[in-house]
């Protein structure tokens, strides 16, 4: 069972696979987990700790498959045969805006059949993580000039009078 979202952003392919790539950030706006150690290169593990309900979760071994800055960047986790789970974020370069491909993928024995009634749950919840990546994304690339009104003000009427 294979799903795949899709998503657009104003933003580089390279602040996306950043973002990405920042495990430690997950905890921060990833809504179903997190990551804590470090991987650099595919066949590395971190602890993938996977929240199934509020006072449930699973810690597991994740092992980075795909890591191709800036392009994209996957891991896997489970029992080889019997049942894994592979994620994969790749970011597509446009002339307006990066796209980014999200897919999810059960395999083995198990998970084929887990496959079956999971679909739909899995792409609201992928849908769901999207949107928090992209909020994520989107909050880190606000800036303002000038954080203070006050200042601004005091600025334009500088401008006005033209004083500097």
């Amino acid at each position: 069972m294979k799903v795949e979202t899709q998503f657009q952003l104003h933003m580089s392919p390279l602040r996306v696979w950043s973002a990405l790539a920042d495990f430690g950030s997950f905890a921060i706006w990833h809504p179903t987990y997190h990551f804590t150690g470090t991987a650099h290169a595919p066949g590395e593990s971190l602890q993938l700790v996977w929240r199934l309900r509020k006072d449930q979760s699973v810690n597991v071994d994740a092992d980075l498959v795909t890591i191709q800055k800036p392009q994209a960047i996957g891991w896997k986790s489970g029992l080889a045969g019997i049942i894994t789970f592979h994620e994969e974020y790749e970011i597509v370069p446009g002339s307006e805006a990066v796209e980014i491909v999200h897919r999810f993928e059960w395999r083995g024995v198990l998970g084929r059949m887990l496959g079956l009634f999971t679909t739909r749950g899995v792409g609201r919840a992928m849908a769901s993580q999207d949107r928090a990546l992209a909020n994520y994304l989107r909050r880190g690339t606000r800036t303002t000039s000038t954080p203070n009104r006050h200042k601004r003000r005091a600025a334009s009427a500088r401008s006005k009078r033209g004083g500097g």
